[in-house]
C-alpha cells in the first residue's frame, strides 16, 4: 500500500474539506497522512487518513531541546511516504514573507514526488516571486491549476496543467425540485487575508450591500438561508450580524442559519441543491451552486473567482466587493449554466487527478 502525505487547509473550511474527502475516496488502496494539533478534529470519519498530532509529547519535548530536532522528527514522517500532495485553492498567494515560504516548497519539491491539485496562483505583485515559483514548479511531478489565468502564467513549464475546479466532480445530492429560497454564503472581510488584497477596508460596504439586498427577499416573504463555510475565518460573525439586523427589520421574516461545523457537509450541500438562487461570496459556494443548477450571483473578493467564471463563459452579474459603491445596489442579474455545460465541467474536472492516477491508481 502506497503512503502519501497530504497538505491542505485543515481548519474546518467546507471547500477544502470536500477536496480532501474527494482525494481520499478516489484512492481506496492508499494510506494518507496529515499534520494535526489538539484543536483539529476534521476528517475523523474518513478511512485511511491518519492525523499526526504536532502537539504530541515527543515533538514538544524535542522543541524544548532544540527546534531542529523537532523538525527532523517531522521530516522523518514525511520522508517515509511515497509522495506529497498539496490540495487546495489559494495556496500561492504572495505574502510579505514569501521567500521563507518558498524555501519550504523548494526543499520538498526537490526531495519528494510532489503533486499540486486544484490551485490558483496569486494574487501577486512581485515578478521575482512568480519567477521563483516557476523554477520550483519545474521540479514537481504535476501542478494542476483550476483556472486558465494561472495556467497561462506558467504554460511553458511542461509540468503545468489546467482542469476545472475539483468540486465540479463532487457527487451532489439530488432534490425533487428547487424551492423559492436564496442561499447566501458570506465572508468576514475583517479576517480574510489575501496578501496584498486588504479586504478589511471593504467590510462595512459589503455588509450594508448584503443587508440591502436581503431586505428585498424578506419583503417578498422569501426564505433566506445564511451560511458560514468557515468558522475560523469569521463567517459566522458576519452571518450573525446580518441575521440579527434582518430580524430587527422584520421580526417574522423567513430566515435561517446553516453553518458548517466540520461534520455536516451533507446538510449544507442539500441546502444549496434545493435553493433556486445562490448569492456566493465563498468561492466554492459559487462552484457548488453552479454545479447544482442554481441561479448564481457571484460576489468576488479576489480575481480568482472572476478568472474561473470567464473560463466557462458565465453570463450573469459579477459583484466585486472591492468596487461596491455606498448606497448603490447592483442589478440582481443571476445566471445559471445548462445541464450540458455543467456536464462538460464535471467530466473535465476529473483531469485534476490524471497524473496522480498514473502513480496511485
Amino acid at each position: 500500500m502506497k503512503k502519501v502525505f497530504v497538505y491542505a487547509y485543515d481548519v474546518g473550511n467546507l471547500g477544502d474539506d470536500l477536496f480532501v474527502e474527494t482525494l481520499v475516496k478516489r484512492y481506496p488502496d492508499v494510506q494518507f497522512y496529515m499534520w494535526s494539533n489538539e484543536n483539529q478534529d476534521s476528517y475523523k470519519n474518513l478511512p485511511r487518513i491518519k492525523k499526526i498530532n504536532v502537539d504530541t509529547g515527543a515533538i514538544k519535548f524535542l522543541e524544548k531541546i532544540h527546534l531542529s530536532l523537532a523538525a527532523r522528527l517531522k521530516n522523518y514522517y514525511i520522508e517515509r511516504c511515497d509522495a506529497i500532495i498539496y490540495i487546495g485553492g489559494s495556496i500561492f498567494i504572495e505574502y510579505p514573507n514569501w521567500r521563507d515560504i518558498q524555501s519550504w516548497w523548494k526543499y520538498w519539491s526537490e526531495k519528494s514526488k510532489f503533486y499540486v491539485l486544484g490551485a490558483n496562483f496569486g494574487p501577486y505583485i512581485d515578478e521575482e516571486y512568480r519567477n521563483s515559483m516557476e523554477s520550483i514548479f519545474k521540479n514537481m511531478e504535476d501542478v494542476c491549476f483550476r483556472e486558465k489565468y494561472s495556467y497561462d502564467l506558467f504554460q511553458s513549464v511542461d509540468k503545468i496543467r489546467y482542469a476545472p475546479d475539483i468540486l465540479f466532480g463532487y457527487p451532489m445530492p439530488q432534490t425533487p425540485k428547487k424551492k423559492n429560497k436564496v442561499f447566501v454564503s458570506v465572508i468576514n472581510c475583517r479576517k480574510k487575508d489575501e496578501g496584498s488584497n486588504k479586504l478589511w477596508e471593504y467590510a462595512e460596504k459589503y455588509e450594508k450591500w448584503l443587508f440591502d439586498i436581503l431586505k428585498k427577499y424578506v419583503d417578498n416573504n422569501q426564505e433566506v438561508i445564511l451560511s458560514s463555510f468557515c468558522k475560523v475565518e469569521g463567517d459566522e460573525e458576519t452571518a450573525n450580524v446580518l441575521y440579527t439586523r434582518l430580524k430587527e427589520y422584520k421580526k417574522n421574516c423567513k430566515i435561517r442559519k446553516s453553518y458548517y461545523t466540520g461534520e455536516n457537509s451533507e446538510e449544507i450541500l442539500r441546502e444549496i441543491a434545493s435553493a433556486e438562487y445562490v448569492i456566493a461570496t465563498r468561492f466554492h459556494a459559487m462552484i457548488l451552486g453552479i454545479s447544482m443548477g442554481c441561479y448564481v450571483l457571484p460576489v468576488l473578493y479576489s480575481n480568482k473567482t472572476k478568472n474561473v467564471l470567464f473560463d466557462f463563459g458565465f453570463k450573469g452579474e459579477i459583484v466585486d466587493i472591492r468596487k461596491l459603491e455606498s448606497g448603490k445596489c447592483v442589478e440582481m442579474r443571476y445566471a445559471k449554466l445548462s445541464e450540458a455545460e455543467i456536464n462538460v465541467l464535471r467530466i473535465q474536472s476529473k483531469k485534476n487527478f490524471e497524473k496522480l492516477d498514473t502513480f496511485l491508481a
